[in-house]
């Protein structure tokens, strides 16, 4: 008859084995062959889009006069853009504000001098977006836009109309970086990569510097700001840094031969 410490002593050898079975199992011998690279790729784009946000902002102590000087400023700038190749759907009106101000004034009254808040001006601020889609026409726009009166240059953003292609792109030029990548590593070691286990893509994304190029004056802030490229300038009017960044990483995990 077994003794209770030889019961014990062949449950735990029993479970030693188990144990080592899994360590040593073909399953995880096969996830260990295999080597994990990341692959970066950065695609650098000349913008064919650029959108200007444009402040109007007027005053004047009657209400009505107030809404028409508004109007005419934003009919005006609408005009500016019609001449300059953009179409009316490129063009939005985005928000409209208006607000008093008021003063103290004294009024005669049988009861004697009153104190009354009266509204004594009024103020509106409106916004409008332009997307302008001819490039080439941007440093005449931009002119006619800074001379206007009673507008201001919110912010201007310059884009790509074609950015899923260059973000394609890059996540296949990221891969090819991972596989290049991998090839040296294990030929170093005399090994071949196999077949793709897994592939992860941890960042694909796009950038431009120029938010926080036209804003450099102001506290404003932007998204991962980064200068990109060299910048096209002209001595008689505004420069453009040169380029939008397109990024990709992949993480790619291969089997090892």
């Amino acid at each position: 008859m077994k003794t209770a410490f030889q019961s014990v002593a062949i449950l735990s050898a029993l479970s030693s084995a188990t144990l080592c079975a899994q360590f040593y199992s073909p399953t995880a011998l096969s996830q260990s062959n295999s080597i994990t690279v990341n692959g970066e790729a950065e695609i650098k784009v000349n913008p064919d889009v650029s959108i200007f946000t444009l402040g109007i902002t007027t005053k004047s102590p009657n209400f009505v006069d107030l809404k028409i000087a508004n109007d005419n400023r934003i009919k005006d700038l609408i005009k500016i853009a019609l001449e300059n190749n953009v179409s009316k759907s490129d063009i939005q009106k985005d928000y409209i504000d208006i607000q008093p101000e008021y003063k103290w004034v004294t009024k005669k009254e049988f009861s004697g001098d009153v104190q009354r808040h009266e509204i004594s001006m009024y103020t509106q601020r409106s916004i409008l977006v332009i997307t302008l889609k001819d490039v080439s026409k941007f440093e005449s726009l931009y002119s006619l836009f800074i001379q206007a009166p009673d507008v201001e240059i919110k912010d201007i953003a310059f884009q790509t109309s074609q950015l899923k292609k260059y973000r394609d792109q890059a996540r296949l030029t990221a891969i090819q970086a991972a596989k290049d990548k991998a090839i040296a590593l294990t030929g170093q070691l005399e090994q071949q990569i196999g077949k793709a286990i897994s592939i992860q893509e941890i960042k694909n994304y796009w950038y431009s510097p120029y938010k926080s190029w036209w804003n450099r004056g102001d506290n404003s802030q932007s998204q991962m700001v980064s200068y990109a490229g060299n910048s096209i300038s002209n001595p008689d009017g505004p420069s453009l840094p040169g380029s939008i960044s397109v990024k990709a990483e992949i993480s790619v995990t291969f089997s090892l031969k």
